[in-house]
């Protein structure tokens, strides 16, 4: 059953000063002639004066043939018209008694006319909807004749534009915070009930680079290179030249196979330090180490493999041979066992032949400080939790160390496509805040 629910005002059912009927009788005519089904009308006043413009009311409806008297209820509690808690009780009191009227096995759906009576009586229904109590109704608007053409008159207050803002916003604080599967729900619904046609345009793009942005930050590349390829198919997109370019630097850095390679090399390594990066800013402390741990395994992985095609990974008997004889003395006691990753970095920095990395050695103490803090925290359960500081301490190391084993990463570092900035520029031209994201 479908009911419109309303205040009789004092310009129902005609306006005194336009001689034009009041907001009741025009939406009521407005819903007839164009087929908006309405079961029943139930009018509300709260004295003397508006009761007696409810009943007037219903007889111009009846008079006019728009509704039959028996579908048309008078409801009428005497509170004061200007108390917004008294006047939205009597409003919630009506709707819940619905609930268990004659005819309680039908749904009610509630129509509400925000025109007519005073700001506590339209308020009321505004209050009613916002908790969820009007559902699948619309709340309408009939605007008064002088400022309006007729046609014109009759509309619903739609303000999801309200819902829309904190909706928006509330994604971007998610995004700022890799909360990427939140994002993606948020923006789902944000394109359930949006009322502008660029968010309707941008709507499949923008959760497709969010997905893309939540497989990239789980490690799955592949995942990630298929949402964006997805997509870059879409037609008018409303790129800038910033933000075009910003996706297609993405795109091409998951374009690179090599990232999803089980073996270290320096684009899947750079991947590796920004991850670091990323657990820094959201205080993700002994993640942040124990990745920088793997940070400095991999790039000892990589070098010995690099220039002495050695597994180190494996028993030092079976990697020792193919070592210059000057490198073997540190790994001789070891022979039956794996080595140390302290060992492997003292070892190319005091037995290599590339002096350029000696220097680096003054750097071990502080990171296996560091890195024992990681171990520490674990074994305590996070009773001694590594600390911000910790970890700015040693990032710049791990950046250092990883320009100087592995040189190439050098150009990768400047041009690693997802950073904040140029994830924000992608972000922004689909639709999201320019500062929030």
């Amino acid at each position: 059953m479908t009911i419109l629910l309303t205040f009789a005002g004092n310009r129902d059912p005609i306006a005194e000063d336009t001689n034009e009927e009041g907001s009741i009788v025009t939406l009521c005519r407005w819903l007839y002639d164009h087929g908006e089904a309405v079961d029943q009308v139930w009018l509300l006043s709260t004295d003397s004066q508006g009761q007696s413009n409810a009943n007037t009311t219903r007889d111009w409806l009846t008079t006019e043939h728009l509704f039959q008297a028996d579908q048309i209820q008078m409801l009428h509690r005497e509170v004061s018209p200007v108390d917004f808690v008294a006047v939205t009780q009597f409003v919630f009191d009506t709707v819940q008694g619905s609930s268990s009227s004659a005819d309680s096995g039908h749904d009610h759906i509630f129509h509400f006319n925000g025109t007519s009576g005073t700001p506590a009586m339209k308020t009321s229904g505004f209050l009613l909807s916002v908790a969820g109590l009007l559902k699948g109704g619309q709340i309408w608007t009939v605007l008064n004749p002088q400022h309006a053409q007729t046609t014109d008159r009759v509309g619903t207050q739609d303000v999801r534009f309200l819902k829309e803002h904190m909706l928006r916003e509330r994604i971007a604080t998610a995004v700022k915070g890799d909360q990427f599967q939140t994002a993606i729900a948020l923006a789902r619904e944000w394109g359930e009930i949006t009322v502008r046609d660029t968010v309707r345009e941008t709507h499949a793009a923008l959760i497709g680079v969010l997905q893309a942005y939540r497989a990239w930050d789980l490690t799955d590349f592949g995942a990630a290179r298929r949402y964006l390829t997805q997509v870059d198919q879409m037609a008018s997109l409303p790129w800038s030249h910033e933000g075009r370019d910003a996706f297609d630097r993405q795109r091409r850095w998951l374009n690179n196979k090599t990232l999803e390679s089980a073996n270290e090399n320096p684009l899947n390594l750079v991947e590796l330090y920004y991850s670091i990066e990323r657990y820094q800013e959201h205080e993700r402390y002994t993640d942040a180490l124990a990745r920088g741990r793997r940070l400095l395994e991999g790039l000892l992985y990589y070098y010995y493999g690099t220039h002495y095609q050695a597994d180190v990974r494996m028993v030092a008997k079976f990697w020792m041979k193919q070592l210059p004889r000057d490198l073997t003395q540190p790994f001789v006691d070891y022979a039956e066992r794996y080595v140390p990753l302290w060992v492997l970095a003292r070892a190319i920095m005091d037995y290599g032949h590339d002096t350029t990395l000696r220097p680096l050695a003054l750097d071990i103490p502080a990171l296996n400080h560091v890195m024992d803090l990681r171990n520490q925290s674990l074994a305590a359960h996070g009773m001694q939790p590594v600390t911000g500081k910790d970890v700015a301490t040693v990032r710049p190391l791990l950046r250092k160390w990883l320009v100087a084993l592995v040189p190439q990463t050098g150009e990768y570092l400047k041009q690693y496509p997802l950073k904040p900035v140029m994830r924000r520029r992608v972000l922004f031209d689909l639709g999201l805040l320019p500062s929030k994201v």
